[in-house]
């Protein structure tokens, strides 16, 4: 499947400390024109792409998302809508995407505890937005995918995110678990988020077995493997290329530096691991499966 990744705005109603993106960027809200995302949907169906995501910012802060959506909807594409999913918390909003089929909206969470989380966002009340946000999503029959960002102020409590999600909502048949990408703004708060893999793995491994254990789809991405029980490496994302293009209001079209690392012959194919996580710490803490170490180049190709 060719997927495609599209940033509509850079508008956002939140201020996350663990935002890749700079917060000048954000404070500027650059975005397409809609007649400019339309010809790139055109242009991306005459490629051969059946996968967009929309991602931002945040996508519901752009003026004609419902209209974007409805676009895509027309070109059979998979939608995926990456939001905090705090404008869905309001149900007249949300009642306008009832009819939108093949779409997904997928939202972390920070923290199961909602001082924390909205701590990481910068807006009290944001924890309970994002929850009933989706809950109103799911009301309506909207596929969604709730994620874990592992950081320093949330390790610990990582198993607890199952129970979370097993509560709060009925429909969930996957959860996506991953790690802080050290640059933008995260990377201005990394002293408080960041943290090494050899210090989580025993929680991320617990987390994972309870997912698991309560039926859930786990897709884990930008976690070593080495560090990780063997018993739960087929649930590794096998997708080395996520997004082939990659379409934003700055670069238009572009093809940025190499973002992901791979210890060995076995992993580059599931493994990979930021750039900036090695920028900051290394790579000693590794144990190679086997075979020689390897780089993988990005594979965001020019428009």
């Amino acid at each position: 499947m060719k997927k495609a990744y599209i940033v509509p705005t850079y508008k956002c109603n939140s201020f996350c400390k663990t935002c890749p993106i700079e917060p000048e960027r954000i404070k500027d809200g650059k975005e397409f024109s809609f007649s400019d995302i339309v010809d790139k949907i055109i242009f991306l169906y005459s490629r051969g792409y059946s996968s967009v995501t929309l991602s931002g910012g945040e996508p519901t802060m752009y003026p004609k998302l419902l209209e974007l959506l409805r676009v895509l909807e027309e070109y059979n594409f998979d939608i995926v809508v990456m939001s905090n999913a705090r404008k869905f918390s309001h149900e007249s909003y949300t009642k306008k995407f009832a009819n939108i089929s093949n779409l997904t909206v997928t939202t972390t969470f920070f923290s199961i505890y909602p001082k924390v989380h909205d701590f990481v966002t910068g807006v009290r009340g944001s924890f309970f937005e994002t929850l009933k946000g989706l809950k109103n999503l799911e009301n309506l029959g909207i596929n969604i995918i709730p994620k874990v960002l592992i950081t320093r102020i949330n390790y610990r409590h990582l198993p607890m995110f199952a129970d979370f999600f097993s509560k709060h909502f009925e429909s969930v048949k996957e959860v996506r678990v991953g790690t802080l990408d050290i640059v933008g703004n995260a990377e201005r708060y990394k002293n408080i988020f960041a943290i090494k893999f050899s210090e989580i793995a025993k929680y991320v491994n617990k987390l994972l077995t309870e997912l698991i254990d309560l039926g859930y789809r786990v897709l884990i991405r930008t976690i070593p493997k080495c560090l990780i029980d063997k018993s739960l490496w087929k649930h590794f994302s096998q997708d080395r290329k996520d997004y082939s293009l990659l379409l934003d209001p700055l670069r238009e079209c572009s093809s940025p530096k190499p973002h992901i690392t791979s210890k060995c012959d076995y992993c580059k194919l599931s493994c990979n691991i930021w750039d900036s996580y090695i920028k900051f710490y290394g790579d000693e803490e590794f144990k190679p499966i086997g075979g020689k170490n390897v780089r993988i180049k990005s594979h965001i190709q020019k428009c």
